[in-house]
């Protein structure tokens, strides 16, 4: 198990909406001590955000970010897909245009993760709550039928999706119960593929917003895991900060247990909202304290 970040702890400088390329988000990340990374292309869906994966040449400069990627020494370990679109949710169901640029991003995250060697991208579960909110069978078949097709782009790119656990975050307030806030609809619906490609990916954070105990569920999960969103918040929102800085994930508890059901992805910080307000100068060493944690949180994978 090896300790990475997502990019995106440098997507956008203090105050800015639009964000750094690619290629300038793994630098900075490489400059705080994360050679291994991951990528988000979670906000390409957002015109405002002018993400490298929405824009037209992002062909090119993904080729770019590849070779830099070599020359540095980077090791590109996940990537998370797309999001913002869901099709059921709020009871809304977008146009066929922006389902269409929805299924585009898609597939061009597909073969980014492709290019750079990823194995794993971590994807959303929705909600369908226009055919029925309560009935699983409803919420995975749904899910299937929509995930299906990316499941056979991925198998042919040689990229497998990883469901990943939800909440109940602000966003999803009419919902009543979001689906897969729990380890047995997550392993239902994994399970429903039946497929090398589909796995699970667990983030701590989105856990914690739903129960105290995350070693269970772990257990229960076993060899489907395939990837993590490291996290940590006090339980009441989504606060994506490093582990043990405003939070109350129990990691003493949760690393041993990573070992014991023999997880073999690695241990990804998505710790985004830890630095937003960090003014640039102050970045590397803020990065190094965030590589300084996940260092010890990795020295608690081993301890009874």
């Amino acid at each position: 198990m090896r300790l990475g970040t997502f990019t995106t702890m440098y997507a956008r400088r203090r105050g800015e909406e639009r964000e750094l390329a690619y290629t300038e988000q793994m630098k900075h990340c490489l400059k705080a001590g994360f050679n291994v990374q991951a990528l988000c292309t979670y906000y390409s869906t957002r015109p405002e955000r002018h993400a490298d994966i929405a824009a037209d040449d992002w062909e090119r400069r993904i080729d770019l970010l590849a070779c830099d990627a070599k020359a540095l020494g980077v090791d590109f370990s996940l990537s998370h897909a797309p999001g913002g679109v869901e099709p059921f949710i709020k009871q809304l169901r977008p146009d066929d245009e922006t389902l269409e640029r929805y299924s585009e991003l898609f597939l061009r995250a597909i073969i980014m993760s492709s290019k750079l060697g990823i194995r794993w991208m971590s994807v959303h579960p929705f909600s369908d709550n226009i055919n029925c909110e309560y009935d699983n069978d409803v919420q995975r078949r749904s899910n299937y039928e929509f995930y299906a097709p990316l499941v056979e782009a991925g198998r042919k790119y040689g990229v497998g999706l990883a469901f990943e656990n939800m909440a109940r975050f602000d966003k999803y307030s009419m919902l009543r119960r979001p689906y897969c806030m729990n380890a047995d609809e997550l392993c239902d619906l994994c399970d429903s593929f039946a497929d090398e490609y589909v796995g699970i990916t667990w983030d701590f954070g989105h856990a914690r917003m739903m129960m105290n105990d995350q070693c269970e569920p772990l257990r229960k999960i076993g060899k489907r895991l395939k990837a993590t969103h490291v996290q940590d918040n006090k339980g009441d929102r989504d606060a994506h900060l490093i582990p043990f800085i405003g939070g109350s994930v129990q990691w003493e508890r949760i690393m041993p247990v990573l070992t014991e059901i023999g997880y073999e992805g690695d241990f990804i910080l998505e710790a985004h909202r830890y630095s937003e307000d960090i003014p640039e100068a102050l970045w590397e060493k803020a990065g190094a304290l965030a590589h300084e944690i996940g260092l010890h949180c990795l020295s608690l994978a081993d301890k009874k």
